[in-house]
């Protein structure tokens, strides 16, 4: 009986020992760092570099608002994304006011052209007139003359008159030679200014006609029309505004639409300056 107590004894004993020293060396071996091995070989080191960037167009033309002398409000505008054709329209504008002003301007250069119409058949026949004028005026100083030449055979008192009228007489027609230029000058004059009047008034309506030309804008050349925002004077980055559309007011010059060329495009991206090592110039990218 005491050999069979001191073998479970010695049985326990051992199993304690054991017990401990397991922990033991558990308690070692989760204490030490473990380190990442790996096979090695030969070969190239590929690296790779990833970004984002904004693609777009290599050539593309810009279509702004027209100076119509104050905003204006888009009536026609063609879609978002759609394919125009070389002169297709993109952006067309109200041209309302712009009709108006053309047409007074018209008005105004008719008006012109009748005024110096008359004034110029009004100098021609006081032309004819003058000429009639001068004609009797050196009849009369002729006819004095006549009479003069005979004062040998006449009184003193008659010599004197005829004196006095051939006098009077060159004296008129000198008078009418001043007055009839005088007339021609100013004559000349005012229609100097009507024919002034009339290259200004042909001046604004091609003008005007300019203007009216730009109400439409035509595709420069074939691409994708990109509309743009609907950007005013005071807006955040961060706020999101709406693409332009029929019935907006435009300032002029305000950009309205682009037309990008789908033959060729880039792609612009900003690089980190730990992926700028591993790049190089001609490099083919994905």
């Amino acid at each position: 009986m005491k050999k069979i107590v001191i073998r479970v004894l010695a049985t326990v004993a051992v199993v304690v020992l054991a017990g401990a020293g397991y922990h033991f060396i558990r308690t070692i071996s989760t204490g030490q760092p473990e380190i990442a091995t790996v096979k090695v070989r030969r070969g190239d080191v590929v690296v790779r570099a990833f970004t984002r960037g904004e693609l777009r167009a290599v050539r593309s033309i810009m279509l702004t608002a027209p100076n119509l002398f104050g905003t204006v409000q888009v009536t026609r505008l063609a879609p978002l994304g759609s394919l125009a054709r070389r002169g297709d329209l993109v952006v067309e504008f109200d041209d309302a006011e712009l009709q108006s002003r053309l047409e007074e301007k018209q008005l105004q250069l008719e008006q012109t052209e009748e005024q110096i119409k008359k004034a110029e058949a009004d100098l021609a026949v006081r032309s004819n007139q003058d000429q009639v004028e001068l004609l009797q005026a050196r009849y009369t100083v002729r006819r004095a003359e006549l009479e003069v030449r005979r004062n040998e055979l006449l009184a003193d008192i008659d010599r004197k008159k005829n004196n006095l009228n051939l006098s009077e007489a060159k004296q008129r027609l000198q008078k009418l030679k001043s007055d009839i230029q005088s007339r021609r000058q100013q004559a000349r004059a005012q229609l100097a200014v009507l024919r002034a009047t009339k290259h200004k008034s042909e001046l604004e309506l091609e003008r005007e006609q300019r203007r009216l030309e730009q109400v439409r804008l035509l595709a420069p050349m074939r691409g994708l029309v990109a509309i743009r925002q609907a950007r005013t004077h005071f807006f955040f980055a961060s706020t999101q505004m709406p693409d332009i559309r029929v019935g907006d007011e435009l300032r002029p010059g305000m950009p309205v639409a682009d037309i990008l060329d789908l033959s060729e495009f880039e792609v612009v991206a900003r690089v980190g300056e730990l992926d700028r090592a591993n790049l190089k110039e001609g490099q083919n990218v994905i």
